[in-house]
């Protein structure tokens, strides 16, 4: 699948709604896949639509957040980033 289609108009036209109706759905699957993983991950609050754009509301997961800690001691980038990175391998190959 050529990712054009999203930029020359190709797929709006044939879903003019660009999926909304599945969103609920959408948003569950990736909740299963989540749950799969074996990680603490947030409780999702549910599906809703921020501006023009669908998203999932969730609480947040315990613990500093990334963001939070690379604030407090920004030297601590570069290892944030690498566990960043490796949180990400881990999920890609627990979902195949």
């Amino acid at each position: 699948m050529s990712e054009s289609r999203y930029a020359d108009g190709e797929y709006l036209t044939a879903n003019p709604t660009w999926g909304e109706e599945d969103s609920v759905w959408k948003a569950e699957r990736i909740h299963d896949l989540w749950l799969r993983t074996a990680l603490p991950v947030p409780s999702v609050l549910g599906v809703q639509r921020f501006g023009e754009r669908w998203g999932i509301a969730m609480t947040r997961a315990a613990g500093v957040s990334f963001a939070d800690a690379m604030i407090r001691d920004p030297g601590l980038v570069p290892d944030y980033l690498r566990g960043m990175a490796a949180l990400h391998v881990h999920v890609h190959r627990q979902l195949g």
